[in-house]
């Protein structure tokens, strides 16, 4: 199974397991641990040139700071450099970085004056700079090419692919995938260079979210887009005539082996030509749709882990409150009880979609949706992963993100809107590096421990870890600590989050999780 080796090829080294050496490091780290305030010497003449802009529209000086796995370059360092257990600067950028993204093995940069810079793994091209590039400068930081008409407003990206939005609202797409996730139309697997949606002409895109094979775009207006790969429910109800077609493909494949009397280098060469051949039969959405359990639902965020989604919801100006019936199984949250009510006169565009559901509930501001893989609770509800339904959860959430088997959001605590710094991290999902930062019920939204008295703006999350960035530009970590990936300067995990005390005194505007390393944007 997929998930399970990506599961334990991210857990590194267990927990309790330290590099040689390493127990001295952390000693003579905290005998030379330096003045609060005062910058870790990593990040010393690392704020020089590099900007983004302030409120009056002038440079700042700021800088990206990398830290985590090195193995496949993502850190922006020269080999052989494997890892780096502290943040240390990117060099040879521009020095007007506006924004930053990861994807599982590969960094970008976005600079003030709308180019994309990326480097790290480049074996799908997703550095947009075609194939020739030895594999010994992946870690050089280089301008993508093909973008020179375009002005760049924001980029993200996943383990093969690279995406970049413009000013226009227009996006750009580049590497390669099997799944459908360039969104190119009909059997493109590969874009050499940054090449337009066509599909989405006409809607202003403001932000995408990529999982493993699939993808869902957002648009200035709340509307929801998806394509790629539709397994296990990940885009909801899309695709699922596809979905069908395949598992019984898998059933008549498997019925011929079990009829057949095959010897065991038979068996294996018919798996061989079956997985194939399953090749021919995956599921996929070729070109962005819409969301059709979402008509007439405005949408404020999205998140993709590796095979499920997450989606916030909030209310049309001029639509009625969206209405769905859905069966909590006799569960009712406090947030869902408050936005309960039955209408007789009220009826949801797609309420034929839920007509064996029972409950009536309102998908207003702050409600979140899921769908797909639930295997390790990633959903935080029971029920169905193929239906995009409601997250059983008691807090309102602002933002989402969503980490390989484990789901985030910035939850605001209080139901009186006033009350804007009562922010928590709410975690639910895979836990099996502690990157819930949390005890208890993992397949329930949860309370991140360890941030008592912070306000936390905004956390990613990556294979077995989780980051955040508070209002005073802090950074807090938890979960996994191998090959350095939560930057204290040790393979030691965190149960909670702990403050990133190396950047103390930096103001960190952005933070990104990749697969196992990360970015920090941070300004002077």
């Amino acid at each position: 199974d997929l998930n399970v080796l990506f599961f334990l090829l991210g857990s590194g080294r267990a927990p309790w397991k330290r590099r040689r050496g390493n127990m001295r490091m952390v000693l003579e780290h905290l005998r030379r641990r330096r003045p609060a305030g005062r910058p870790h010497a990593s990040v010393l003449g690392a704020i020089r040139c590099c900007s983004s802009r302030d409120g009056a529209g002038t440079p700042r000086a700021s800088a990206v700071l990398s830290f985590g796995d090195n193995s496949m370059a993502a850190l922006g360092l020269p080999f052989p450099l494997r890892e780096a257990y502290e943040p240390t600067r990117v060099p040879s950028l521009p020095c007007h970085i506006s924004s930053i993204a990861a994807g599982h093995y590969h960094s970008l940069a976005v600079t003030s004056s709308g180019e994309v810079w990326a480097w790290g793994r480049n074996d799908e091209g997703q550095l947009g700079r075609g194939f020739s590039t030895p594999r010994d400068a992946w870690h050089e930081p280089r301008k993508v090419e093909g973008l020179d008409d375009v002005k760049i407003r924001s980029a993200f990206a996943s383990g093969v692919v690279s995406a970049a939005i413009g000013v226009d609202g227009s996006l750009w797409v580049w590497g390669k995938s099997r799944r459908g996730q360039l969104g190119l139309g009909s059997g493109t697997v590969e874009a050499v260079k940054p090449s337009k949606v066509k599909a989405l002409e006409g809607e202003e895109i403001i932000k995408v979210s990529f999982g493993w094979g699939h993808a869902l775009a957002l648009t200035s207006g709340g509307k929801l887009f998806g394509w790629g790969y539709t397994a296990d429910g990940r885009l909801g109800r899309m695709g699922e005539s596809l979905n069908i077609s395949s598992m019984l493909h898998a059933r008549l494949n498997q019925s011929t082996m079990a009829g057949n009397n095959l010897s065991p280098l038979e068996v294996v060469e018919k798996l061989i030509n079956d997985k194939m051949e399953k090749e021919k039969h995956m599921p996929i959405i070729w070109e962005p749709t819409a969301v059709e359990e979402l008509d007439s639902v405005e949408v404020s965020d999205v998140a993709c882990g590796l095979d499920h989604s997450l989606v916030l919801c909030c209310k049309r100006d001029f639509f009625p409150p969206y209405l769905a019936y859905y069966n909590f199984s006799s569960v009712v949250t406090p947030m869902t009880r408050m936005n309960m009510h039955f209408s007789k006169d009220s009826s949801p565009p797609c309420c034929n979609l839920y007509a064996s559901l029972s409950k009536l509930i309102i998908l207003g501001d702050g409600m979140t949706l899921s769908c797909g893989n639930n295997i390790y609770g990633e959903l935080g509800r029971t029920g169905e992963g193929c239906k995009m339904l409601p997250v059983e959860m008691p807090f309102l959430p602002v933002s989402l993100s969503a980490g390989l088997g484990h789901s985030l959001a910035v939850c605001r605590i209080s139901s009186d809107e006033s009350a804007v710094h009562a922010t928590r991290i709410a975690s639910w999902g895979w836990n099996q590096s502690s990157q819930l930062g949390r005890q208890g019920e993992e397949d329930r939204p949860g309370i991140v421990e360890g941030l008592d008295g912070q306000r936390p703006v905004s956390v990613s999350g990556g294979r077995a870890h989780s980051i955040a960035v508070t209002s005073g530009g802090e950074v807090w970590v938890w979960g996994s600590g191998a090959n350095g990936r939560l930057g204290l300067g040790s393979s030691i995990a965190e149960p909670e989050a702990t403050p990133l005390e190396s950047v103390a005194g930096l103001e960190v505007l952005q933070a990104a999780c990749g697969f196992d390393h990360n970015l920090l944007l941070v300004a002077e």
